[in-house]
């Protein structure tokens, strides 16, 4: 399975859709048609945010590892992380808004270290 293959299960296993991925990456839907044509694989340049996107590995998207592995953002991690094994009456909305703290924290560490990992 490629990459846009994968990219294309796990839109329909986590029920997400092409606008939701395409307004996460900052492009407009025409990209993901010439994705799914094979006019282009631009893809690959966007390859870390789309795997933030799923909460996967980008050795998962690439193919390096054959599991998708969660990543420290999946939802499942992040619900653990602030409900513990008591997350059953977790709703989308609340989901939707630990994953927006998760990257505000994320976005305000980057812009401490001007996105180079160390501190300015």
């Amino acid at each position: 399975m490629d990459t846009l293959e994968k990219i294309l299960n796990l839109l329909r296993e986590q029920k997400k859709t092409q606008k939701q991925l395409m307004d996460h990456l900052g492009l407009g839907k025409t990209a993901f048609t010439g994705w799914k044509n094979g006019d282009n694989q631009s893809y690959n340049k966007h390859i870390g945010k789309i795997a933030e996107f799923f909460g996967v590995s980008t050795d998962y998207l690439l193919g390096i590892e054959k599991e998708k592995s969660p990543t420290a953002n999946s939802d499942e991690t992040l619900m653990f992380a602030l409900y513990g094994n008591d997350n059953k009456d977790v709703t989308p909305a609340m989901l939707e808004d630990i994953r927006n703290f998760a990257q505000y924290v994320r976005e305000k560490e980057r812009n401490k270290t001007n996105g180079t990992g160390k501190p300015i």
